[in-house]
């Protein structure tokens, strides 16, 4: 079939999945709350925001709770939307026989509404509701299409019932989860990966865990909030180690059938220095999990962008690619709305 063709079928799918599922101008008084929040801060230029008992919030975070539905024929334009470029990379990656699950990282300010909102929403017994329906509506759309995806905010807001006792699920004045937060994640993408191939869940982890062992850090919304004092935030950490001793970090496997895709959620508590620990990030986490070590490519930065990394590697290592099994995809959900680079990628010549 012409290529041509082929392009204009697949964007009137596109526009037809999204039509069913969610209105494209549907408004919510949350989102109205984290639009105004949003455009204030704006205003100031500044980054960042302080919230109810310290709590500190991106202001891009906000502002894509506060839009109105921006994939599919809402897009401003193909190489904007994120629907087709998910929905592409599926496809693509079924033809190399490789499962993708999409895990979006939760916004922070939806798990921790009240932390931000004035009047978040609550149901008739006072318990925190969602307030991120258009990310809900974009989930559904993307299900409807073939792709997996494990939408963990219902399940981080249940937990927020253990915080006093364990820590917060999301870091306090980091933009992202907490080590609580990725550990419980980690336990569900292994459960879903699981699903989908036969890796039994090991007897005995194969590393060594060390923990829970106690950290203060700087979150790295801190220094955005303009005049906000150094303040250090405290939570558990178990970091996984090769050695017993634990002076040999978890390595990471190039020919592990479990690929892990991600932006900076990736990197924290797992690179050290301004990632605030070393080995006891979610990669390392999904490993102890699944009971060996899985592949990881992760850069700072859009989540989006992280796939024409992929695309490089696949394409001048095909070899490599006929290894992996499953690709998990791991970034902040903000990116879906935030990112301007969502046209789709090749994955082979």
């Amino acid at each position: 079939m012409n290529t041509l063709i082929e392009q204009l079928l697949k964007l009137i799918s596109v526009f037809l999945i999204c039509a069913s599922v969610f209105p494209a101008n549907a408004d919510t008084k949350s989102q109205a709350q984290f639009r105004a929040l949003a455009e204030a801060a704006d205003k100031t230029e500044t980054p960042a925001i302080a919230g109810k008992d310290d709590w500190l919030f991106l202001v891009s975070e906000l502002r894509a709770l506060g839009r109105d539905a921006f994939w599919g024929k809402d897009a401003a334009s193909p190489n904007v939307d994120p629907f087709l470029a998910v929905t592409d990379l599926n496809e693509k990656l079924k033809a190399l026989n490789i499962d993708l699950i999409v895990c979006p990282a939760p916004p922070r300010a939806v798990i921790y509404a009240d932390k931000i909102l004035e009047d978040p929403p609550r149901d008739p017994q006072g318990v925190l509701q969602r307030s991120d329906g258009q990310l809900q509506g974009f989930y559904d759309a993307l299900r409807k299409a073939g792709v997996s995806v494990l939408d963990m905010t219902e399940t981080l807001m249940a937990a927020r019932s253990g915080d006093e006792k364990m820590g917060p699920v999301s870091c306090e004045q980091d933009s992202h989860w907490s080590p609580r937060g990725l550990g419980i994640t980690a336990k569900a993408v292994a459960a879903e990966i699981r699903k989908k191939h036969n890796y039994a869940a090991p007897d005995k982890v194969p590393f060594t865990l060390h923990g829970p062992e106690p950290l203060s850090f700087v979150g790295d919304l801190v220094t955005l909030v303009p005049a906000h004092p150094s303040t250090k935030r405290n939570a558990t950490i178990t970091r996984v180690t090769q050695d017993a001793a634990g002076s040999t970090p978890l390595v990471f496997d190039d020919d592990s059938p479990v690929l892990l895709l991600s932006d900076s959620h990736g990197l924290v508590f797992s690179d050290g220095d301004d990632m605030h620990s070393s080995g006891a990030g979610f990669a390392e986490q999904l490993s102890a999990e699944l009971g060996f070590a899985v592949d990881r490519m992760a850069r700072r930065g859009s989540g989006d962008q992280i796939r024409s990394d992929i695309a490089r590697r696949f394409i001048t290592k095909p070899d490599e690619a006929a290894k992996k099994q499953v690709l998990v995809y791991l970034f902040a959900a903000r990116t879906f709305s935030e990112s301007k680079n969502w046209k789709v990628v090749p994955l082979k010549r």
